[in-house]
């Protein structure tokens, strides 16, 4: 469905949820008209930065270290405001898990069993997508995300 007619699909009925960050949920309005929320720590949510390559090439290599540095502390915030949990919401003092109180939006976090019920349940996916996209990438990836857990 494209994103744009979420908020609609689920104040419809036409779709029962939706799957993306908290705060996106929360910034798309998403949890005025669906009122649950399952925070699962299922993914790591990766921020590509992406640059043109001729400007990057026509930056010194002074400037280019500062853009390299830049994005290796924008991940290292990123990482650890999304592993509290506490993402603060733009114009407000409000965190994420603030708002769902404040508006009473059902909020579970799934416990460390639950979490591995679903680990368990994916095992045939990974192992026929590790296969296909192979297993040195793909194990990189799998690695990051429990380095982060």
């Amino acid at each position: 469905m494209p994103f744009p007619e979420v908020y609609n699909a689920l104040e419809q009925g036409v779709i029962d949820g939706q799957d993306n960050p908290l705060f996106t949920s929360v910034l798309m309005k998403f949890t005025e008209v669906n009122r649950y929320v399952t925070k699962s720590h299922h993914i790591l949510t990766a921020c590509v930065l992406v640059i043109n390559r001729d400007f990057w090439n026509r930056l010194d290599a002074a400037t280019q270290q500062i853009f390299r540095e830049a994005a290796y502390e924008a991940q290292i915030v990123n990482r650890a405001a999304n592993r509290q949990g506490e993402l603060q919401l733009p114009r407000t003092d409000e965190s994420v898990p603030a708002h769902f109180r404040a508006h009473n939006i059902d909020y579970v976090e799934l416990t460390p069993n639950e979490r591995q019920a679903f680990r368990d349940a994916m095992e045939p996916v990974y192992t026929k997508y590790r296969d296909k996209i192979g297993a040195g990438i793909f194990d990189q990836v799998v690695n990051q995300v429990q380095k982060f857990e």
